[in-house]
């Protein structure tokens, strides 16, 4: 059996959690053994779920909390607890102590590229980018969820594997039955044109600016409405534009839901202008439903199966406006989970290529 040993898991639900959550679940636990290193107190996403699939937890004291006693009980971790990898998932290099730590006491230690961009913060860039320069000298495997993140975390990207984010896609198929549910109990009516954005309430998300698309397309048309799901420490501001503009009542705030394939197949399109991602779950999860998506065009290419997302630039609110108005889904989207899985974006295919990467430390 392969012991690993995960970096990244918060008490924050975001992408890792969720990708982490996903493999664990899917991994075969007769030859691989998942468990997780976390930084603090609170109990991290997916905790008790892990726990009864048979994962153990390390808690570390936070590094903002003591930063001496953080790098002592890493060391204490790895001198007791021998992995045969430690797979570190990083949105940033703003922190990599764990890593230099790791090296020292394995041999196959992976930093996994989980973004393509870091917010507008001077110290966080600051560190990024001396990390940056100073993780091209060390000895570690590079991993990377698409060519955009590989390029932001990695100043040499020919050793860098690939492997992009799927998605459970039975999940999200789209269902109709599901679609009438959730209308009718958001009080949706047959002809609204429905736009969703999934996504935490933080600045990567740009959720300004599609407030900004949303009210032009109101102007012109008052058929549409805009679902907003998720939660995050902008959602007042966001809450407070909305308001300003006099738009509440045709902006529906749902928080976090336990029903986003349904929510998916009650929609119409999807929208997605941020600043920057790694590899964006939602988009393929929308795309599984046979949404139409516009996107950001800072979003990587990969993720984009066939006429189903459409590139945009968040310079261009205008453009943004008139292609979502003149929007005309040509998809069937009965057929959209069949070409989901001919673009192998399936979890089954994403699991078969990441044990072949674990497997090949040991060939």
């Amino acid at each position: 059996m392969i012991r690993i040993l995960h970096y990244g898991l918060s008490s924050n639900l975001g992408g890792i959690e969720t990708y982490l959550y996903k493999i664990a679940s899917n991994i075969d636990k007769c030859k691989y053994q998942f468990d997780f290193v976390y930084f603090g107190n609170n109990k991290p996403c997916f905790y008790k779920e892990l726990i009864e699939q048979g994962s153990k937890f390390y808690t570390i004291i936070s590094r903002r909390n003591n930063f001496v006693k953080n790098k002592q009980q890493l060391h204490k971790l790895f001198k007791k607890e021998k992995y045969d990898i430690i797979h570190c998932h990083l949105n940033s290099l703003s922190y990599i102590e764990i890593v230099k730590i790791a090296t020292q006491y394995c041999n196959n230690v992976i930093i996994h590229s989980r973004n393509g961009g870091i917010k507008n913060n001077f110290m966080s860039l600051l560190l990024h980018k001396i990390n940056y320069h100073i993780l091209h000298n060390m000895k570690i495997n590079k991993l990377a969820v698409s060519d955009i993140a590989a390029k932001f975390m990695f100043k040499n990207i020919d050793s860098v594997k690939i492997i992009n984010n799927s998605v459970d896609i039975t999940k999200f198929k789209y269902n109709n039955s599901a679609r009438t549910r959730v209308r009718n109990e958001l009080g949706i009516s047959k002809e609204i044109i429905l736009l969703i954005h999934i996504g935490a309430f933080r600045y990567q998300k740009n959720h300004e600016f599609l407030i900004n698309i949303f009210f032009n397309i109101l102007q012109r048309n008052n058929n549409y409405r805009l679902l907003l799901i998720g939660e995050g420490k902008l959602k007042k501001r966001v809450i407070n534009k909305v308001n300003k503009l006099n738009i509440s009542n045709e902006v529906m705030f749902l928080g976090l839901r336990n029903d986003i394939p349904d929510v998916l197949s009650a929609s119409d399109i999807f929208l997605l202008p941020s600043y920057f991602e790694g590899f964006p779950n939602v988009i393929i999860e929308a795309e599984a439903s046979g949404l139409k998506c516009f996107v950001s065009d800072s979003i990587t290419r990969e993720v984009g199966i066939e006429n189903f997302v459409k590139y945009l630039s968040i310079n261009n609110m205008e453009l943004w406006v008139n292609e979502i108005m003149n929007s005309r889904n040509y998809i069937n989207r009965n057929n959209a989970y069949n070409i989901i899985i001919d673009n192998d974006k399936s979890v089954d295919n994403e699991i078969i290529e990441l044990c072949k990467y674990y497997n090949s430390f040991f060939d």
